[in-house]
């Protein structure tokens, strides 16, 4: 007797593991025999691996005080990858003389299977009129109505016959739902940044060779494509959805996209109308089998980060420093975004600088008339001093300059509008003069009266010379002041009608000069009518000098 314990046929059982049963063997006879526990090869003809115990057992008759006893039976896919359902085998149970031809020829056995499925869906019930119907009979006595003379007899009805679905078993492994994941670009750059409102998304199916396809596997339902912000403020997925010529929209299932035959296949993703960093990711869904590990019901991707980004960059602000700038440092400009910084640099830089009549460019040619570096979402910029005429920075003090950035561009192609800027370069430093003369000579002022001096300010710089007088790039700054050590009696002094309190300031071009008259006051009602002499002073205020200052004293 061998049996195959009905409770060990899992129904469910994976790909790569092993199919266990027990099985029950026993001697039904007397006395004491050994047995053999086999399979006919016949039987096995696509290769699966089976094996139970190692016999010959030794089993003593049931009927004699023995007992069954169990076995393990393991059976193992057979070497063809694309093959899992199987035929189901014979398990043999035969005494050891009888197998070796002793005597007698009794063999006991089992069928080997864990699925049992309907292999011919049922048929319509209908009358039948096979041999063999029922018919109700037309005069039995007990059971047949006393009908009236003058009444036709009816016909017996026909019972219908049910035909029951043939059922078929077999030896069936369950394949993982299928591990698919990601191809063409999005594989090879392990991310994806797009500036447009659909992304076309390219999988494989890895079955494909061994010859199945997609449409092959009966219980895979469906591959979605999910996709959340990378954020922890939005942690839930979302599914994916394509659009269709007539602008509809449905969920991205790539089983509605053809495979080919390399088993590529590719669908379109209607992007998310917010830009942002995305991590997507693809879910293979199965029909759902009881009991069955998570791998067998459905396969989650690795995760892919992306961007989608569909505004250009824009300038932050105003490059720095914003005025000032002294031709040998950097004029930095920043962006609201990281920009498209791989060299070559793809943008062109033209400044123009105001009376020289020369353009400093930096484009995708080999001009360096500027230094350009650019990082992250900054373009760093310097004069290259070989290029300014006289191969001197100083040609640059005092000018303006017209600042033009175009064809910048981010990662994912979106071009930013040309970008204009005007500002000015530090001003030239002057060589200032300071004359301070009496008004009127040998002059007596009264306690009440206010000291009359003639000042004459004045910005003796030579530099160029052959250039006319008043050139606006020979602007610069000068501030006539008080050295407030020097007024130790607190005196009142006033320039033009104003406190010197404060320095005062004053424009002007290379040898240009101003005239300003400046008023000197007692302040106190005493006696004392001589002092100290006063310590006024003409300074450079050009930014670049401030820690340096030019001071003339007069």
């Amino acid at each position: 007797y061998i049996k195959i314990v009905e409770s060990t046929r899992q129904p469910v059982v994976a790909d790569d593991e092993l199919m266990l049963f027990d099985v029950e063997i026993a001697n039904l006879g007397y006395g004491e025999s050994f047995f053999d526990v086999y399979i006919d090869l016949l039987d096995n003809r696509e290769g699966l691996t089976l094996s139970v115990d190692e016999g010959p057992w030794k089993l003593k008759g049931t009927e004699v005080g023995g007992k069954s006893t169990l076995s393990t039976l393991v059976v193992e896919k057979g070497p063809r990858l694309n093959v899992n359902r199987y035929k189901p085998v014979k398990l043999y149970l035969q005494s050891k003389c009888e197998r070796d031809g002793e005597y007698g020829n009794k063999i006991s056995s089992d069928l080997i299977w864990n699925v049992a499925r309907e292999i011919t869906p049922p048929p319509n019930t209908q009358p039948s009129t096979a041999k063999g119907a029922a018919i109700a009979p037309s005069s039995s006595p007990s059971s047949a109505p006393t009908k009236s003379p003058s009444k036709k007899t009816l016909a017996p009805t026909q019972s219908p016959a049910v035909i029951q679905p043939e059922i078929g078993r077999y030896i069936e492994f369950t394949r993982h739902c299928l591990e698919v994941e990601f191809d063409g670009d999005i594989k090879e750059f392990d991310t994806f940044t797009t500036n447009k409102s659909t992304l076309d998304v390219t999988i494989r199916n890895p079955l494909r060779f061994r010859g199945i396809k997609m449409d092959d596997q009966e219980r895979l339902e469906k591959i979605v494509l999910e996709y959340r912000k990378v954020s922890g403020r939005s942690p839930h997925w979302h599914r994916a959805l394509t659009i269709f010529e007539n602008s509809t929209t449905a969920e991205l299932n790539f089983m509605d996209s053809e495979e080919d035959s390399s088993g590529y296949i590719s669908a379109t993703w209607k992007l998310p109308s917010i830009d942002f960093a995305y991590e997507i990711r693809l879910k293979s869904i199965c029909t759902k089998s009881p009991g069955a590990p998570p791998a067998l019901n459905g396969f989650i991707s690795d995760s892919v980060v992306g961007l989608v980004d569909r505004a250009p960059p824009v300038v932050m602000g105003v490059p720095q420093p914003s005025v000032n700038l002294f031709p040998g440092d950097e004029l930095a400009v920043y962006f609201t975004e990281e920009i498209e910084c791989e060299l070559p640099y793809l943008f062109q830089i033209t400044i123009e600088v105001s009376e020289l009549g020369v353009v400093f460019i930096k484009d995708l040619s080999d001009r360096d008339d500027l230094h350009v570096v650019c990082s992250g979402n900054m373009i760093s910029i310097q004069f290259n001093e070989e290029r300014v005429p006289t191969r001197s920075y100083s040609r640059l003090l005092g000018r303006t300059y017209n600042l033009k950035i175009a064809d910048v561009v981010d990662p994912a192609g979106n071009v930013a509008e040309t970008y204009s800027y005007q500002s000015n370069f530090v001003c030239s430093p002057p060589n200032p003069g300071l004359t301070i003369t009496a008004v009127g000579e040998n002059v007596l002022y009264l306690p009440h009266q206010a000291i009359l001096l003639s000042a004459v300010i004045s910005n003796d710089d030579k530099r160029y010379i052959a250039n006319p007088v008043g050139e606006e790039w020979s602007r610069t700054f000068l501030e006539l002041g008080l050295d407030p050590k020097s007024n130790s009696d607190d005196l009142t002094i006033h320039v033009n009608g104003e406190p010197l309190v404060e320095p005062h300031q004053y424009i002007l071009m290379q040898r240009e000069n101003v005239t300003t008259q400046v008023e000197i006051r007692k302040t106190s009602t005493g006696n004392k009518l001589l002092f100290q002499p006063l310590t006024l002073f003409l300074r450079s205020s050009c930014a670049g000098d401030e820690e340096d200052p030019i001071i003339c004293i007069g």
